[in-house]
């Protein structure tokens, strides 16, 4: 009786970690490819502008830099002044005339926003972009060049 019940046991712990293994194997995985692998990399920011006052703002007025890190697998890092200030992962629309970024916030040790969750993204070229801020009245844009 001991013995057929430690096999049976046996079987469903056997069973259960195939389940386990396939479903580790099966879950999507979100990794930035076609039009998309362009984001990958690092990108510094380079100007401001916008808002209900038309501001303009460099690293030199503001007084700090802002490096934007893409990685291959959806997840993007926000540093200030090479300090941590967001890291998360990408969540990619597509919609014409442009495709928006969802930035869902993972960690967030810093109570400041460099921009808003959902952002509009332009490529000048393979080495410059601008990121949007979506659906408000008086957005703001932001130009970042490739490190």
């Amino acid at each position: 009786m001991f013995m057929k019940t430690k096999t049976i046991l046996n079987s469903q712990v056997i069973v259960l970690l195939a389940l386990l293994l396939i479903m580790a194997a099966s879950c999507k995985k979100d990794r930035l490819d076609g039009a998309y692998n362009r984001l990958v990399g690092e990108w510094e920011w380079l100007w401001t502008a916008g808002g209900v006052t038309s501001s303009f703002d460099t690293p030199d007025s503001a007084g700090f830099t802002i490096t934007l890190i893409f990685e291959e697998r959806g997840i993007y890092k926000i540093d200030k002044n090479n300090e941590r200030l967001e890291r998360g992962r990408l969540n990619i629309v597509n919609s014409e005339p442009y495709s928006l970024i969802d930035f869902v916030i993972e960690l967030k040790p810093q109570s400041e926003y460099f921009f808003m969750s959902q952002q509009q993204v332009y490529f000048w070229s393979d080495d410059s972009l601008v990121l949007r801020d979506d659906l408000c009245a008086d957005c703001f844009s932001r130009g970042f060049v490739r490190k």
